[in-house]
């Protein structure tokens, strides 16, 4: 099968999908899809010709049925329009981040979307601040810290409540930021957090462990500095995602602990 047939099939997949679901409920005549799906007997019939020249509904005497290939191409096909539906909602907010970034479907997929606009500013980032309070292990990266609330939600989190932490800093963040919050990072350190430093991040991400699983924040931010938004992913995938993503900028981050002991 060639370029041209598989595209082919993924669009009658997409543009017959109704049907194929209509008939994953049992057998029906055509008459029986006119009625259910509100089309004309001409649109049935020519989407029941074009179901079955690629094999996936088969005649029997109850009308037409799904075959074995049908029944998994309506799984197949609810994926590919839920991804799509996923990507559409994220891409906003992912629109500021570099083709290169280690962004992939386990993060977008089934996650909450967050966009920052004028109306809203930094109301987006309630999702990471919820995270930080609940969480007893945080792991992430951050470019930018748009606001100092950020770093008050996580010196409570170190501090107040003993969770354990490591973040990452891009290098001028770490420069900028750290200095003039010295004493506060230095009572963090000393309650276990550990600050690192590496090159350029493309996005800011929080990994964190709360009592119902691990959970996954990505923010993202425009060429200004401005918040773009923030992606909420609660799935283990996302989490194991995150981890995987985390390692990679962690691996080569130079400990700024000793700094601040």
């Amino acid at each position: 099968m060639n370029r041209d047939d598989i595209s082919g099939v993924v669009q009658t997949l997409c543009t017959r999908h109704e049907f194929l679901v209509s008939l994953r409920a049992g057998p029906r005549e055509k008459r029986a899809l006119v009625e259910t799906l509100d089309v004309s007997r001409s649109t049935v019939d020519r989407a029941i010709r074009e179901l079955q020249s690629e094999g996936l509904v088969e005649r029997e005497p109850r009308g037409f049925r799904l075959s074995a290939a049908g029944n998994l191409a309506v799984s197949l096909t609810e994926a590919i329009l839920s991804v799509t539906a996923d990507l559409r909602a994220a891409a906003e907010v992912l629109k500021p981040v570099p083709a290169s970034a280690p962004i992939d479907g386990r993060v977008v997929r089934d996650a909450a979307v967050a966009e920052a606009t004028q109306a809203t500013r930094y109301r987006p980032l309630s999702a990471v601040d919820e995270l930080l309070a609940e969480a007893t292990q945080i792991y992430g990266f951050a470019p930018l810290v748009t606001r100092r609330g950020s770093m008050d939600r996580l010196a409570e989190a170190v501090t107040d409540r003993g969770a354990d932490a490591e973040i990452v800093f891009g290098d001028s963040l770490a420069v900028q930021l750290l200095p003039s919050v010295g004493e506060e990072v230095r009572t963090m350190v000393r309650n276990g957090f550990t600050p690192l430093s590496t090159g350029d991040l493309p996005f800011g991400m929080v990994l964190g462990e709360t009592p119902e699983g691990w959970r996954v924040r990505v923010i993202t931010y425009g060429d200004d500095g401005t918040l773009c938004g923030v992606l909420s992913n609660d799935t283990p995938e996302a989490a194991t995602w995150a981890w995987d993503v985390y390692q990679t900028y962690r691996r080569d981050a130079v400990d700024l602990s000793p700094a601040f002991s």
